[in-house]
């Protein structure tokens, strides 16, 4: 399985390449199997593929804001509330990613920043819950994107 998840980061490292490259006009892909399975990873929260799809998003998000769509953003946002009271609740404590929950919430933390910057006021008060708690947190990790709310 170790094999499978080495290719899988590496595949979604590459649709975060090919995203910029195509924002550039380097490239023509089309992305919409691509974007439908890395949502569907990130909507169903499968753990071993998690933290490797927040992060594209969350890089994605950053560097090409307009490769999600209104309604794509709010299924991201509706997942972070979700990963955030699975945190609450410590579902992730025992879980296959419980060795990665610090850089699994401080990758969380820069998505709901990164899509709060965004600067819809839907989005902002959906992740209301995710600024009080990226302030309120002990880990400097996580608190570091405080700013994004800002």
């Amino acid at each position: 399985m170790g094999n499978n998840i080495e290719i899988f980061n590496s595949s979604v490292a590459a649709i975060y390449d090919l995203s910029v490259l195509k924002s550039l006009g380097e490239i023509t892909v089309d992305f919409s199997m691509l974007k439908t399975t890395m949502l569907d990873l990130f909507i169903y929260r499968k753990e071993v593929t998690l933290l490797e799809t927040t992060k594209s998003i969350s890089n994605i998000t950053q560097d090409v804001p307009d490769f999600f769509n209104d309604n794509e953003y709010l299924s991201i946002v509706s997942t972070l509330k979700l990963i955030l009271d699975d945190f609450e609740y410590n579902y992730y404590h025992n879980s296959l990613i419980s060795g990665q929950e610090n850089e699994l919430l401080s990758e969380l933390a820069n998505l709901a920043g990164q899509i709060y910057v965004l600067g819809k006021t839907t989005y902002k008060e959906e992740l209301k819950d995710w600024k009080t708690f990226i302030e309120e947190d002990r880990l400097p990790e996580v608190r570091r994107y405080s700013d994004l709310f800002e």
